[in-house]
């Protein structure tokens, strides 16, 4: 039997006994050392005092009071310490949104961009793997492997001359290079003999007018699908006329179908 000295030794027996909970009388280790009309009472949830004495009548409120106040201000403080988070989220997403929705990407934010574009065009069965030490961006259900390239006529750094624009137009190149290593889930880092990739897709635009370019607008965008043992063996990058010699460019709504083709070419 457990002395009852006030409420402050009441809420330090309630604290430590690990067989009461909150409205239990504290001088019983469980709800079944109560009388039966007292656990029907409890499980009822009534508020009203219960004892296994008549000597300790205790409020359920009282108990309740003493010990949950400190929970519920932890319980606040936790609630409003997330809610600033998810409004400093909600403001970074925004801050990353504006660097994508701009007519003229710079080349890493406008690679990314293509990759997606390019993923969802292709539709179900391919994913994007989403790790930068692979040598390839999406794949297919099949394990058909694709490298996504891409660059612009109209770049961030244009000045809007003739001389910048004629500038970017001799720099449209694109990598090829086998890479000297690469990741495999089987065996690790590897050192490729050839490019890991099944497919090359080369996505370019055009659009020469500063004014006018917008790499948001996919109907500007050409694309040129490639099987990798096409490429130049030991090349690292080719340029756009070299690119144009090994394929027929498409637009995007016929992206799907010439990746079908080559898909089934690369199966013969």
């Amino acid at each position: 039997m457990h002395e009852s000295n006030g409420p402050s030794r009441i809420a330090s027996h309630h604290l430590q006994s690990p067989t009461t909970w909150h409205g239990r009388d504290l001088q019983c280790e469980t709800d079944a050392d109560l009388p039966q009309p007292r656990q029907q009472e409890l499980r009822g949830g009534s508020n009203r005092y219960h004892e296994c004495s008549p000597a300790v009548r205790i409020g359920r409120s009282e108990v309740d009071s003493t010990v949950s106040t400190p929970v519920t201000t932890m319980t606040n403080q936790f609630v409003a310490q997330r809610a600033r988070h998810d409004a400093r989220h909600r403001r970074v997403l925004r801050r990353i949104e504006r660097q994508y929705d701009t007519p003229i990407m710079n080349n890493t934010h406008r690679g990314e961009y293509v990759q997606l574009l390019v993923l969802d065009t292709l539709g179900e069965g391919w994913r994007a793997h989403g790790d930068p030490w692979l040598s390839w961006d999406i794949e297919h259900a099949d394990g058909t492997k694709v490298e996504v390239k891409q660059s612009a006529a109209c770049q961030g750094w244009h000045d809007g001359t003739q001389r910048s624009l004629a500038a970017a137009r001799k720099k449209a190149r694109f990598g090829i290079a086998k890479g000297s290593r690469a990741w495999t889930q089987e065996a690790g880092w590897i050192e490729p003999t050839d490019r890991l990739a099944d497919i090359y897709m080369f996505a370019w635009h055009p659009e020469v007018d500063i004014g006018l370019a917008d790499h948001r607008h996919h109907a500007e965008w050409r694309f040129y699908v490639v099987r990798s043992d096409a490429l130049p063996d030991g090349q690292k990058s080719i340029g756009l006329s070299g690119v144009k010699r090994l394929a027929d460019s498409v637009d995007i709504d016929g992206l799907a179908a010439a990746v079908q083709f080559v898909m089934l070419d690369l199966g013969q």
